[in-house]
């Protein structure tokens, strides 16, 4: 461990790999109980989840790209054009699927979606495990 890592004030990296796959297990969850309603169901969820969890990990990945008080306005920075891109994507990727998915079960993919969504609600607690 090193010198820095030991101080108080010493600010880690949160493990946003914890709530990703985390995100990715509700998803593969939501189908696979899906399933049992139809495949079209279990795809439809799936796809949902995916919906959720691409834009989530692409904010994940911008935000924390940089660290450290140095960078602090870079972070800053890049949370709010994360945040405006993941808006954009979950509106294009909504979008796509539902012009070109079909069949398609909309509430399989609105409760796929929002399945994942919940799981931002505990992002807190998985980043500190």
């Amino acid at each position: 461990m090193t010198v820095a890592a030991q101080s108080p004030h010493f600010i880690r990296r949160p493990r946003l790999h914890r709530i990703a796959i985390a995100q990715l297990a509700v998803a593969l969850l939501v189908a696979a109980l899906s399933a049992f309603w139809s495949v079209i169901a279990a795809y439809s969820a799936l796809l949902g989840g995916l919906i959720c969890f691409l834009p989530s990990a692409y904010f994940m990945i911008r935000v924390f790209q940089y660290q450290g008080a140095r960078s602090a306005s870079r972070v800053v920075a890049n949370f709010y054009k994360a945040e405006a891109h993941k808006f954009l994507l979950v509106v294009v990727l909504f979008g796509v699927v539902l012009k070109y998915v079909d069949p398609l079960e909309p509430v399989a993919l609105f409760i796929g979606f929002i399945s994942v969504q919940v799981v931002h609600a505990f992002s807190g607690i998985l980043a500190k495990l």
